[in-house]
């Protein structure tokens, strides 16, 4: 009952069920609803450790760059508890970083594109495309280049 009192159901419940196992006909403790209480209780745990196990796979993603996969970590513990610590702020930083990454790595290729250096500017389109699998205009480009470089290999051999 002192679990109960200090708002920790979950510690009651396992008591009052370890209560009945030394006396069953213990009238005060038949009647509170642990079965009901506990698989509340263990669901509202279960979403606290599965949070805290996608909560701590995004923080070391994040730290070794992987963003994409940090943002979807993140993005499942806030499904999962909104306000899950600092969650929210580390997703943001992580889509940041991301989107830098993917800016400078856009424009790399682009650069590459002007100059004809269409092997380079596929690579950073796949870099980009790595980080961010539906940027449009990665994927417009990386599709101009790839069109150009097979139009140019076909002239190669029509030329031998």
């Amino acid at each position: 009952e002192e679990y109960e009192k200090a708002g920790l159901s979950f510690l009651a419940a396992n008591e009052y069920r370890l209560a009945l196992k030394f006396d069953s006909t213990n009238q005060s403790t038949r009647k509170k609803p642990i079965e009901e209480r506990n698989e509340k209780e263990t669901k509202t745990v279960n979403r606290e450790a599965l949070a805290k196990k996608h909560y701590e796979k995004g923080v070391a993603f994040l730290e070794s760059k992987q963003f994409a996969k940090a943002i979807d970590e993140f993005t499942i513990v806030m499904k999962l508890i909104p306000s899950y610590s600092d969650t929210e702020k580390l997703l943001a930083s992580a889509k940041k970083e991301r989107d830098e990454i993917v800016d400078a790595h856009l424009k790399k290729g682009i650069d590459y594109f002007q100059k004809e250096e269409l092997e380079l500017a596929i690579k950073e389109w796949d870099i980009v495309l790595e980080l961010d699998p539906f940027n449009k205009t990665a994927i417009d480009y990386k599709t101009k280049a790839e069109t150009i470089k097979e139009k140019m290999k076909d002239i190669r051999e029509k030329n031998k």
